[in-house]
C-alpha cells in the first residue's frame, strides 16, 4: 500500500455534522493518502484495505443521495444481490433521500465502494459503520437573524464498541470516529495496516 497519513483530531460536537450523545467523547482520527495527486483512488484503497482487514461483517453503508441517482444504484445493487434500501428522511419541506446497504463480505465492500465513492467525492454525507447504529434525529438550529428552526441530522449513539467512518472533502481522506480502544490513537490505528505500509503521523 502507498504511504498514508494519520493524525488525531480534537472532537468538538459543535463542529460535527452528525449528532452524538451529549456525554460522549469519541476519538476522532483523520486518515488520508500522502499522495494528493490521486487522492480519490488512494482513499478508496485505504478504505477497502482497512475495512476488509478487520474481518468484521456486516458493514453498513449510508449515503445521502444526490437527485437522479436512486434508480441506477438500486439496479446495480440488485444485480449484485446486496441488501439495500432507499428511504426519504423528511422534516417540513426538506426531504433527504438516504441510501443504505448491508455489506456482508469482501466482495460486497469492494463493489459498493467502487460504485458509490464518486458520491462522497461530490461532498455528500457518506458513512461506513459497524455496527449499524445510524438514525436521523431532529435538532434545533439557529438560522439567519437568530431564528430557531428544526433540521434533520444523522445521529450516532456511542456504545463501547462502535466505530464509523465519514468521507468528506472531495474524497480526500476520511474521519474515523470510535469508542474502541484498539483504534483510539494514531499509533493504535496504524497497527491495523500492513507492516510494510509507510505511515506519516500528524
Amino acid at each position: 500500500m502507498n504511504p498514508i497519513y494519520i493524525c488525531q483530531e480534537v472532537f468538538n460536537p459543535e463542529d460535527e455534522y452528525p449528532v452524538f450523545d451529549p456525554d460522549s467523547v469519541p476519538a476522532k482520527l483523520y486518515v488520508s493518502p500522502v499522495n494528493d495527486e490521486l487522492y480519490d483512488a488512494e482513499t478508496q484503497q485505504i478504505l477497502i484495505h482497512f475495512i476488509i482487514s478487520q474481518n468484521r461483517f456486516p458493514v453498513h453503508l449510508t449515503i445521502e443521495l444526490l437527485s437522479g441517482v436512486s434508480d441506477e444504484l438500486k439496479t446495480s445493487f440488485q444485480k449484485q444481490a446486496i441488501d439495500h434500501s432507499i428511504t426519504n428522511e423528511q422534516i417540513g419541506r426538506t426531504n433527504t433521500a438516504v441510501f443504505r446497504a448491508i455489506l456482508e463480505n469482501q466482495d460486497a465492500v469492494n463493489f459498493a465502494i467502487a460504485k458509490t465513492f464518486w458520491i462522497a467525492c461530490a461532498n455528500q454525507f457518506y458513512v461506513l459503520s459497524c455496527p449499524d447504529s445510524l438514525s436521523y434525529s431532529k435538532v434545533q438550529s439557529t438560522g439567519w437573524f437568530g431564528r430557531e428552526k428544526q433540521i434533520l441530522r444523522p445521529y450516532f449513539p456511542t456504545s463501547s464498541h462502535a466505530s464509523f467512518i465519514v468521507v468528506w472533502h472531495d474524497g480526500q481522506g476520511f474521519n474515523l470516529y470510535t469508542s474502541e480502544e484498539k483504534f483510539a490513537t494514531s499509533e493504535n490505528l496504524a497497527s491495523h495496516f500492513s507492516s510494510n505500509t509507510r505511515i506519516e503521523f500528524g
